[in-house]
């Protein structure tokens, strides 16, 4: 099959044909649309493959003239999307070099694409099926996981859906987190476009764990056809001693369990949190976190 791939500026994108193409790929990923990625990277490129069989946003910084691609925050995985199986890797691969100067950026796991002189990472990911219903899903879960949902349970927690923007940002910055992110007021700010954008297009819910009428714990949670993303959980100190996360997600899963959908608990690389994770009975997949070019950034701030 030929196939010809063109760099396209962003003011150029057809974003209903390139939505489209995001929505009928068998490896959508919310955060390829370009609502998500307007609010992420703004002026993001894209390399367009024919017309509009196939795409891959292309997210980049530019300073003094040089540009570099980048993985946006709140985004585990970007890459191909759509018809991707005649796609030569060496044009794509071109293309990038041509139009960037390094590039720094995760495709996603249904991508295989080799790409010569670049640098490649393996990247570990969650997921878990929630095809099964809640009750056999429980079934997975590993005894210790089990003795904490008993022990968060006896603690009466309460789940609660009436959460704001704003309590949400406020836990953040009650929390641990604040310290080990270190997010800057650009980054909060796009979590809160994010989050209203997504509820206003009912593809997001904010969900919180209350004891005592206090909030304790809360997530972002992305619901897109085929995928539910943990995307940013949030705990304070007593929220972990009474095993709020723990609850969180078992309750999640009895909201949305039998369902076509993947529940996707976006990694982690960090193993305390992936071992609490693989507690739920997950199974793993692996993407390419892609690295080429020669980065600049110790003597010039990109």
């Amino acid at each position: 099959m030929l196939f010809q791939i063109n760099h396209i500026t962003h003011k150029n994108i057809d974003k209903a044909a390139y939505d489209k193409c995001i929505a009928d790929a068998p490896n959508r990923l919310v955060y390829a649309f370009s609502w998500y990625l307007d609010i992420v990277s703004p002026n993001w490129n894209a390399l367009i493959v024919n017309d509009y069989e196939a795409v891959m946003p292309l997210p980049f910084k530019s300073k003094l003239g040089l540009r570099h691609l980048y993985q946006p925050w709140f985004s585990q995985q970007l890459g191909v999307f759509g018809k991707v199986h005649d796609i030569d890797s060496n044009s794509l691969f071109n293309l990038l070099k041509k139009h960037y100067l390094f590039g720094h950026f995760s495709m996603n796991a249904s991508n295989d694409f080799r790409f010569q002189h670049a640098k490649e990472k393996q990247r570990l990911n969650l997921l878990l099926d929630l095809k099964r219903s809640y009750a056999q899903i429980q079934q997975s879960y590993s005894k210790n996981h089990l003795r904490n949902i008993e022990k968060a349970n006896s603690a009466e927690l309460n789940l609660t859906h009436d959460l704001s923007v704003e309590s949400f940002i406020t836990l953040y910055q009650e929390s641990d987190l604040q310290k080990k992110v270190g997010w800057t007021k650009k980054h909060i700010k796009q979590l809160q476009q994010l989050i209203l954008k997504a509820e206003e297009l009912n593809k997001g819910i904010l969900i919180g764990v209350e004891h005592n009428n206090a909030l304790i714990a809360a997530t972002f949670v992305l619901i897109d056809e085929k995928r539910i993303s943990y995307l940013f959980p949030i705990t304070l100190e007593k929220g972990y001693a009474l095993g709020a996360q723990f609850f969180l997600i078992d309750a999640l899963f009895k909201e949305h369990a039998p369902t076509e959908k993947v529940f996707d608990f976006e990694g982690s690389s960090v193993e305390g949190i992936a071992r609490f994770y693989r507690g739920f009975g997950v199974r793993q997949e692996i993407f390419n976190q892609i690295s080429f070019g020669f980065r600049l950034n110790k003597t010039i701030q990109l």
